[in-house]
């Protein structure tokens, strides 16, 4: 039920200790969300030190997540060219091929 999918995102927020466990506003949807480039690099060093590996299309849409992070982390996006290739980029990391 509900309690259960929020135990498990609380675990989640527990280990990273970063992020927000939000409702979304289809019933019996919860959410884990984690904002802002430091936050999200503890995710992505989580991944990478623990050597996990992702299946099927979460492999592809990880790799194209960290590649934008990266470049933000870079202030590629600040190029104008560049940023409008990240637009586009982003928009692709969780479609389904």
């Amino acid at each position: 039920g509900n309690d259960t999918k929020e135990i498990v995102l609380e675990k989640l927020r527990a280990l990273f200790k970063v992020g927000g466990i939000y409702k979304h506003y289809h019933d019996n949807i919860w959410y884990y969300r984690v904002t802002g480039l430091s936050n999200t690099k503890i995710i992505i060093d989580y991944f990478e030190n623990n050597n996990f590996t992702f299946l099927t299309q979460k492999a592809t849409s990880y790799l194209l997540w960290k590649q934008i992070h990266n470049a933000i982390t870079t202030k590629e996006h600040l190029d104008p060219l560049k940023k409008l290739k990240l637009i586009s980029l982003s928009k692709t990391v969780n479609q389904k091929s």
